[in-house]
């Protein structure tokens, strides 16, 4: 399990010339710090969350953890991103299309990737799609009108809209799959005798909605989005089969 909180800063690259149908492109910057291992507690999240809906009992953790960065993992992202199709842009309607590439580096994930999001529905800002599948929002300037419209308190909706995103990976290194796997309930030196040999290529599929609200009611998420991901498999062998699971995120603005 990887325990992590993170930050992303995003610019508009207004020196580049736009391509006929797009405004400029979007340059991010994301980074991640937190845990990695038995320290992340992802072992009795899992068990709790499985008890609590009534699902199997997971196996996996009998396997125990990686053995191998177990105090914390970092990783970086740098991503840009265009906007090709701006759709009809009706006051309640709209659709557009956006691809990107992006470069993962850091001691849990090197990778590289590109894909693209489809968006359908009310949208007011620019969006970019980010790390093992996130939903990040691109920051704008306010103007001093738009900021004092956040102090009154009030309810709007800014954004309501579906999205399908696809997206491929070229991947160098797995921290969950190249460290290695733990004997040892006692984290001493272990041999890493049950590796896996890991797809240097994955997609994925995922699909869901997004809710945006502007509001001055502190500790309130200004966003919230679900999604349902299907993902090839990331290891060969038997148990490397695709994998389906769903993302839940609330996001503060």
């Amino acid at each position: 399990a990887w325990l992590f909180c993170g930050a992303s800063s995003h610019w508009t690259l207004r020196s580049i010339p736009p391509l006929p149908t797009s405004g400029p492109p979007l340059l991010t910057l994301q980074f991640r710090a937190g845990l990695l291992g038995p320290e992340a507690q992802g072992e009795y999240v899992q068990r709790h969350w499985h008890s609590l809906v009534g699902a199997a009992e997971p196996q996996g953790w009998k396997l125990n953890y990686v053995s191998s960065l177990r105090s914390g993992g970092l990783n970086a992202r740098i991503g840009i991103d265009y906007e090709l199709l701006r759709g009809w842009d009706f006051e309640w309607f709209d659709i557009r299309f956006s691809p990107g590439i992006f470069v993962d580096i850091g001691t849990v994930f090197r990778q590289t990737g590109e894909g693209g999001l489809v968006r359908i529905g009310l949208i007011n800002s620019s969006l970019l799609w980010g790390s093992s599948g996130g939903i990040v929002s691109t920051l704008q300037t306010m103007t001093d009108e738009s900021r004092d419209e956040r102090r009154r308190p009030e309810w709007s909706i800014t954004e309501f809209y579906g999205f399908t995103r696809l997206e491929f990976r070229q991947v160098n290194y797995n921290a969950f799959l190249d460290s290695g796997i733990a004997t040892d309930h006692g984290y001493g030196p272990v041999a890493q005798d049950h590796k896996v040999e890991k797809v240097p290529s994955v997609g994925d599929l995922e699909s869901g909605a997004v809710l945006t609200v502007r509001h001055n009611i502190p500790l309130l998420p200004n966003r919230i989005s679900w999604s349902a991901v299907r993902r090839s498999a990331e290891m060969k062998g038997p148990h490397g089969i695709p994998h389906f699971f769903s993302r839940f995120q609330v996001t503060w603005m």
